[in-house]
């Protein structure tokens, strides 16, 4: 899975508010498909970016 960041879309060109609509999508999708698979959050699959 791709780590996703609000800075990189930014620092890319694009709109703030444009970039926080679409991390608030990602996050939205990524909520609900753990939702219908009944999945449990787990910090270990995901990395910090630095």
């Amino acid at each position: 899975m791709r780590v996703f960041t609000a800075r990189a879309p930014i620092t890319a060109g694009t709109k703030p508010n444009l970039a926080k609509l679409t991390l608030a999508r990602k996050i939205a999708a990524i909520a609900l498909s753990m939702w219908k698979s009944k999945e449990k959050y787990d910090p270990t699959k995901h990395r910090k970016q630095g």
